[in-house]
């Protein structure tokens, strides 16, 4: 089924934002407007699927200092970026990323 997150968290700025031993998965959904679209921490999974990301002032994706264990996945997305925007916001990365026939685009 199609959803729209929109539900930027004050406190990391994140349409969606996953902690240590949490799970997110998402698919046919549409975030946008936020500081970043997908925030992890810890070991977080999350998994987005034939999503649309658009309109983040930051990066796409941020990762905590401590998502060493975490994975993201993104498969069949859409990325839209501003042109001074960022696939990452911050140097941290999770360690298991998942990037598959997704489509970048310059807002």
């Amino acid at each position: 089924s199609n959803s729209t997150l929109s539900l930027a968290e004050v406190y990391t700025g994140a349409a969606i934002w996953v902690a240590a031993g949490g799970r997110a998965e998402a698919s046919q959904c549409t975030l946008t407007t936020s500081g970043v679209a997908v925030g992890l921490s810890g070991d977080a999974r999350v998994e987005l699927f034939k999503c649309l990301v658009s309109d983040m002032e930051l990066g796409a994706f941020s990762a905590a200092a401590d998502a060493g264990k975490a994975l993201l996945s993104v498969r069949s997305s859409r990325l839209g970026f501003p042109t001074s925007g960022n696939l990452w916001e911050g140097p941290a990365r999770p360690g298991k990323l998942d990037f598959e026939d997704n489509t970048e685009v310059r807002e």
